[in-house]
């Protein structure tokens, strides 16, 4: 039955008042003399009849569509997905590098304590980023040789530490070394010995994924040539922080195992949020590995990686 011209009038008086003046719904009662349950009902009632409509706005930078699916297929914590055609990395880095800047701004609290890795998506989003809570901001992969100073994961965090005001905590070592006994003596000495600790106690782990299977990975490129032919061999397909796993998302032994100066697999595990930055045609299956093995919570990407990945049906079996 439609409604009478008084009802309609009263309808649309108390629904300006509530949405548009911003008045609670005890203001409306006092001021035309009804109960609070009675403005509540108007309200409904004139949802249900068209007389209210509300108007999502599409966003032109983000898929929310594809950031909602991707989160359920994977149980992330979050997606976000930037629009987008099909491109390849290298066409991302800058604005993957924006869009990771603006999630870490909203996500990241005062006080955290926050790792973070190295490479090229990580310096774009260092380079984007205007404004951080204070923080403890903890080098979460040692120095890689021949690595861009830019991308190092040292060079990051006092870059990252400067914007929020907090204390950086470095570890002037290479990510690896090439004895065990030097390895153990390195791990021994107090300063990295109290950074390595701080990795049990992380809040957050901001990384990029590199890929193996092609290659785009800095640690692809920085591996000694026996290393490499190794893990490759071993069906090695990303790196996550200083993980290197296959394309089950399963942890590929390596050389790493013992000379490793940086965050452990078992120590990325235990973080709470493990917050990847990374996209482009040459990582899907990088990244694939990554979302399929667990081993992070929150992804921003691109659509064209999204795609591929809700593509994916059946999920590959870990």
């Amino acid at each position: 039955m439609p409604l009478l011209p008084l009802q309609k009038i009263q309808a649309i008086t108390v629904a300006r008042a509530y949405f548009i003046d911003r008045k609670t719904k005890s203001q409306i009662a006092d001021e035309m003399t009804i109960s609070r349950f009675r403005v509540a009902r108007i309200l409904d009632n004139a949802i249900e009849r068209g007389l209210v409509k509300f108007v999502i706005a599409e966003q032109e930078d983000i898929d929310i569509a594809l950031s909602q699916q991707l989160t359920k297929k994977f149980g992330l914590h979050q997606a976000v997905v930037m629009v987008g055609p099909d491109l390849p990395a290298s066409a991302l880095t800058q604005q993957l590098g924006v869009l990771g800047a603006a999630a870490l701004e909203e996500l990241l609290m005062p006080g955290m304590s926050v790792g973070v890795a190295s490479g090229r998506v990580l310096s774009a989003v260092a380079d984007a980023l205007t404004h951080l809570p204070v923080l403890d901001v903890v080098q979460a992969a040692g120095a890689q040789p021949g690595m861009e100073f830019s991308h190092n994961s040292i060079e990051l965090i006092h870059r990252i530490a400067n914007i929020s005001g907090g204390k950086a905590h470095p570890i002037y070592i290479p990510m690896w070394v090439d004895n065990e006994e030097t390895a153990r003596n390195l791990l021994r000495e107090p300063s990295v010995a109290a950074v390595h600790e701080r990795y049990n106690h992380l809040d957050v782990l901001i990384t990029g994924i590199g890929s193996w299977n092609p290659p785009a990975s800095c640690m692809f490129t920085t591996f000694p040539d026996d290393w490499r032919r190794q893990v490759l061999a071993a069906g090695v397909c990303a790196d996550i922080c200083t993980t290197i796993v296959d394309k089950h998302g399963q942890v590929v032994p390596s050389p790493l195992d013992k000379l490793s100066l940086s965050m452990r697999d078992e120590q990325v595990r235990n973080v709470p949020e493990v917050v990847a930055i990374a996209g482009g045609q040459e990582k899907y299956g990088a990244i694939a590995a990554a979302l399929i093995g667990k081993w992070v919570t929150t992804l921003i990407t691109d659509a064209g990686t999204a795609r591929y990945l809700l593509a994916l049906d059946p999920l590959p079996l870990k």
